[in-house]
């Protein structure tokens, strides 16, 4: 999210966003995990904030 580093795709965030949502089901803080996620995203200032494009909707942030 910071603008630097290996250029990620869309598929590549909704990728890490499932498999970290799954995880968190799997240790029993899913809630927990989705608002962790949420504000971190809602945060992001950078460029064309991309993950807040990708992710938005599941965020609730479009």
């Amino acid at each position: 999210m910071e603008g630097y580093g290996y250029e990620i795709t869309g598929l590549d965030v909704l990728n890490a966003y499932a498999h970290t949502m799954k995880a968190a089901e799997n240790a029993g803080c899913a809630e927990e995990t989705q608002k962790r996620i949420h504000d971190l995203v809602a945060r992001e200032s950078f460029g064309e904030r991309f993950v807040t494009k990708v992710l938005g909707r599941q965020l609730g942030l479009s």
